[in-house]
């Protein structure tokens, strides 16, 4: 039996090999197109919540259509190492941990959805400056990886404050929309 491509080419074992990988990675969490450190984390999540899980299986994960470094998840805080075991961190320690989280243009999505977390359980003058700067619009793949973050979260604070955020995006985006005109009012007056 032979496996063709639509122009008539022979698929590779490889080709279909990595086809499968992807395949089943996806249907693991949710077939979503997030970067692969945000897919980690919901993979994750959907498997262990925020119980330990041992290295073995954390290679698992990774082996399974992602392109992720287990040390670099561990640098980025993503995830807490103990002898042979890893955890997931959660949002508002790894917020707490690194200042400038979620604030580059090409960290990956779940430090943008961290830090909007951590934000909106604070000072909302921040949370709306954050959401200006990042510009998160209605259309911004945020919104829904959140909303697939929610599925998978465990019950307690965080899957709290994912729901109360998403609930809350009309208002944020109506505030966001408000101070960007009322700047805009202000330079034109020159103020």
């Amino acid at each position: 039996m032979r496996v063709e491509k639509p122009n008539g080419d022979t698929v590779e074992v490889g080709e279909l090999l990595d086809f499968a990988r992807d395949t089943a990675f996806s249907a693991l969490v949710g077939g979503g197109s997030e970067d692969p450190i945000t897919r980690f984390v919901i993979a994750w999540l959907n498997l262990f919540g925020y119980t330990k899980a041992n290295h073995d299986e954390v290679n698992r994960i990774v082996q399974v259509g992602l392109n992720v470094d287990i040390g670099d998840l561990v640098n980025r805080k993503i995830l807490t190492r103990t002898g042979n075991e890893e955890s997931l961190t959660n949002g508002r320690e790894r917020a707490m941990i690194l200042p400038k989280l979620g604030e580059g243009e090409d960290d990956p999505m779940i430090d943008k959805i961290h830090k909007a977390l951590f934000l909106f359980s604070g000072e909302r003058k921040a949370l709306l400056g954050y959401f200006t700067k990042q510009n998160l619009t209605a259309e911004h793949p945020f919104w829904r990886t959140l909303a697939g973050i929610l599925e998978v979260l465990p019950d307690g604070d965080e899957k709290k404050s994912a729901r109360s955020l998403l609930s809350s995006k009309e208002s944020i985006l109506s505030e966001v929309a408000e101070r960007a005109k009322g700047k805009a009012v202000q330079q034109e007056l020159g103020l």
